[in-house]
């Protein structure tokens, strides 16, 4: 199974700082570059996830692959 992080903020400013705080503070590592996605999109996304309505919706999101990490022994 593929695993993908969804980043939602309200400017690319702010995503981009999540993105590098998913790498050094997460341990994360990509699989391949963040891409744009319409911010419609990654509310749709999480409105599905958490099953319940947003309080407040984005003007910026990506998307990006994430590593699949070995499971630990």
């Amino acid at each position: 199974m593929n695993s993908f992080a969804v980043i939602r903020a309200d400017d690319f400013d702010k995503v981009r700082v999540s993105l590098c705080d998913l790498v050094r503070y997460a341990h994360l590592t990509f699989d391949g570059k963040p891409r744009r996605l319409e911010p419609e999109f990654a509310d749709n996304i999480l409105v599905h996830v958490m099953r319940s309505p947003l309080r407040a919706h984005c003007e910026a999101a990506c998307i990006v692959p994430l590593t699949r990490m070995q499971a630990l022994r």
